[in-house]
């Protein structure tokens, strides 16, 4: 769909609306001139942080235990 410059700036909201809806392109133009496209956003799948780091960890020795060292917060 193609409007012009003055209808786009008089029903802004309602073409974006229009095309987030329905994904169809609008061309925004001036005196003949094709000025801009208006297109829907991509959809982005919500970030997740679990496992995130999973390939950039590394464990060395036994978390689970522990040291066998006595600490000071221990004493």
């Amino acid at each position: 769909m193609t409007v012009a410059l003055e209808q786009f700036k008089s029903s802004c909201l309602e073409l974006i609306n229009l095309v987030s809806r329905t994904g169809e392109e609008v061309w925004v133009a001036q005196n003949g001139q094709t000025l801009v496209k208006l297109v829907p956003a991509p959809t982005v799948p919500p970030a997740t942080l679990f496992g995130k780091l999973a390939q950039e960890t590394l464990v060395q020795g036994d978390i689970v235990n522990g040291v066998d060292e006595r600490w000071e917060a221990d004493a």
